[in-house]
């Protein structure tokens, strides 16, 4: 496969295009790029793979001299964030966002927890072409950290007043999504009741790739959110729109850079 970054990434079909070498590739050319004794962050998702091949970009970055941090099974915006609040020199998504579940993407990330200009992937690019994979890869994911309170507060300092308070029923359906586990803590922790449709382990996910036709004539009160795929969008579906979700999801799109 053509190592060619594109807006969100490099992304192609798991095993297929994105593969093991590529990986080590891009791995090593993200621990060049960043130069030596840095710190890396790094998250993945719930598809098959992800964790596989995230740890052949970790061995690959460590190889180069950096250190990387581990956030595990990890929404996007959760690695973005704490790459910015906790000023690492920028880091790595392994995920296939909105893509159909056999799809997986790199996804680099800056010193601001951002997607580098094309310049600057450009330069990743032509240092992956550069490395040649060994003939046996072996891949290592460090220890996992656990940033979830972190992330919380940080939620919490962006929105500020504009977070919706106690009271609001939610009825959540994750389905496989990366966020399944931290959603309803973090819904909870903003002070709603929730509901959540699926309690199972995050180790036997993704056995759903999609939100199913949840019972909702079973909460004619409640809003429903629902999680497609990845678990980096959720989907609101209720009788009427929440006055504060606009106010909320713009402050999290703007968050200082």
């Amino acid at each position: 496969m053509e190592i060619e970054f594109g807006t969100a990434g490099l992304r192609g079909l798991t095993d297929a295009e994105i593969t093991e070498e590529l990986c080590w590739q891009v791995g090593v050319a993200l621990g060049k790029y960043f130069g030596e004794s840095k710190t890396l962050c790094l998250g993945y998702d719930t598809r098959p793979g992800a964790d596989r091949l995230a740890g052949i970009c970790a061995a690959a970055m460590e190889s180069t001299g950096v250190t990387v941090v581990n956030l595990g099974v990890a929404p996007s915006p959760l690695v973005c964030a704490m790459i910015y609040k906790k000023k690492y020199d920028g880091g790595l998504m392994v995920t296939g966002s909105h893509l159909p579940y056999d799809r997986i993407g790199l996804i680099p990330l800056d010193s601001v927890g951002a997607i580098p200009p094309k310049l600057e992937t450009e330069k990743i690019a032509l240092l992956a072409k550069e490395i040649i994979a060994p003939a046996h890869i072996h891949g290592q994911l460090p220890v996992e950290e656990n940033f979830t309170y972190d992330y919380l507060e940080f939620i919490q300092h962006i929105c500020g007043s504009q977070l919706p308070g106690k009271g609001i029923k939610l009825a959540l359906d994750t389905a496989g999504a990366t966020g399944a586990e931290f959603i309803p803590r973090l819904m909870n922790d903003l002070g709603c009741n929730v509901h959540d449709l699926i309690t199972q382990d995050l180790i036997s996910l993704p056995e759903r790739w999609n939100p199913g036709r949840t019972a909702w004539e079973n909460f004619p009160s409640w809003y429903l959110i629902t999680m497609p795929i990845s678990g980096q969008r959720m989907i609101l579906i209720a009788t009427a729109c929440f006055s504060w979700m606009r106010p909320v999801n713009q402050s999290l799109r703007t968050w200082p850079r």
